[in-house]
């Protein structure tokens, strides 16, 4: 319980997108990069990063439901990555929290150029973004288990 408490204080605050040195990588849709492979977290801090990119670039654009769920699930995903961390790294709380958001600031920043790249070639950050649209379908069941798990946490405190 205490290190359920110190996670969800550790990541409770919202991520900030602040500039980065510019990445070469270009994302792919996470249909086509998680795998039996992957870090288990990973899906967790993608999908954060990926919402948090989503309301930076909508702004004020969405409305307040959208923009209370989308918060919800990028706290509930960033808890669950630094509760996965933890379950199998020594490190503390805290760093594992510091390189968990690091990390998803720098996706985010990666969500964002794809954003502006497919704003200047099409006119729209989304419609046809394939990217977009898949990650959106991959996210939502994983932020859905994210936050469950985060309420079932809760709950038992």
């Amino acid at each position: 319980m205490r290190l359920w408490n110190s996670i969800k204080c550790s990541t409770i605050a919202l991520l900030v997108v602040t500039p980065t040195t510019t990445l070469s990588s270009e994302l792919l849709a996470l249909k086509d990069t998680v795998n039996e492979d992957t870090e288990m977290s990973y899906q967790y801090v993608r999908c954060a990063s990926f919402y948090n990119a989503t309301m930076a670039w909508a702004g004020q654009q969405l409305d307040n439901e959208t923009r209370e769920s989308m918060e919800t699930a990028v706290s509930s995903l960033l808890q669950t990555t630094v509760f996965v961390r933890t379950s199998t790294n020594p490190d503390g709380v805290e760093t594992i929290s510091e390189i968990v958001l690091e990390e998803a600031n720098m996706i985010s920043e990666l969500y964002l150029d794809q954003f502006r790249r497919n704003y200047a070639v099409e006119g729209t950050a989304w419609d046809g973004n394939e990217i977009w649209e898949n990650d959106l379908k991959f996210c939502q069941p994983v932020a859905q288990a994210a936050n469950a798990l985060v309420s079932e946490e809760e709950d038992t405190q």
